[in-house]
């Protein structure tokens, strides 16, 4: 019986010549350092950049919240984080999965459910607890 994965004789299965040379002039063009002895700086483009907008928002309303309540302000900074919460859920109802970025965890469905309630659960909270004197 046959082998199925036999190799010729000398080889080490790793592809053909041309494409090992290519690999190892990749390897060295990416790790070669600058004049200054630094790396080499990669390119991103814009598109990269602001796909994430959708998290990003959401994490400066809860920093925002955090910063309300350090200052003092426990129920308005509360109310600021479960509007973020709030925010996440609704962007995620309403962006596609591909522009939703890292708010995308499950199901859309499962997503919105989740953030809804911990964000209205944050909401109804707020209001029981009584306020400052």
């Amino acid at each position: 019986m046959a082998r199925r994965n036999a190799r010729k004789p000398g080889s080490l299965g790793l592809g053909s010549e041309s494409s090992r040379v290519s690999q190892s002039s990749r390897v060295s063009q990416s790790s070669r350092v600058s004049e200054v002895g630094q790396a080499p700086r990669r390119q991103h483009s814009r598109r990269w950049r602001w796909s994430e907008w959708p998290v990003t928002v959401v994490m400066l309303v809860v920093a925002a919240a955090v910063v309300v309540i350090a200052t003092g302000h426990f129920k308005r900074g509360s109310l600021l984080f479960a509007a973020g919460v709030l925010l996440a859920a609704g962007l995620r109802a309403v962006l596609p999965g591909a522009r939703a970025g890292t708010l995308v965890v499950r199901s859309r469905l499962v997503d919105v459910m989740t953030a809804g309630v911990l964000g209205a659960a944050v909401l109804a909270l707020i209001l029981v607890v009584p306020p400052q004197r």
